[in-house]
């Protein structure tokens, strides 16, 4: 038994729909998933009260916690090292 080749049995017409229609839906289905995408987001600003002292002169610019001393400086750096790494996303304000 032969196999039939469906494509050749299609008239040009109805080939051309099918392929209008398979584009149509994915033209729409690309818009509809770049309409859903969130658009992006203002920072979350996270503010606590600093009970230690202030040491930004200090380590205002290290984000390297082994390169602090104390209570004051840990914080600020790991701070400094948060803001860094979350850029754009999260602040912390201390």
């Amino acid at each position: 038994m032969r196999r039939r080749d469906f494509r050749r049995d299609k008239n040009p017409t109805q080939e051309t729909t099918i392929r209008r229609t398979l584009l149509g839906g994915l033209l729409g289905t690309t818009l509809a998933l770049a309409a859903a995408v969130p658009a992006k987001a203002d920072p979350v600003t996270i503010t606590f009260a600093r009970f230690f002292g202030a040491c930004e002169g200090e380590y205002g610019a290290v984000t390297d916690p082994s390169k602090a001393r104390g209570e004051c400086g840990i914080i600020t750096t790991l701070v400094n090292k948060f803001n860094a790494d979350n850029a754009g996303t999260i602040v912390v304000k201390p």
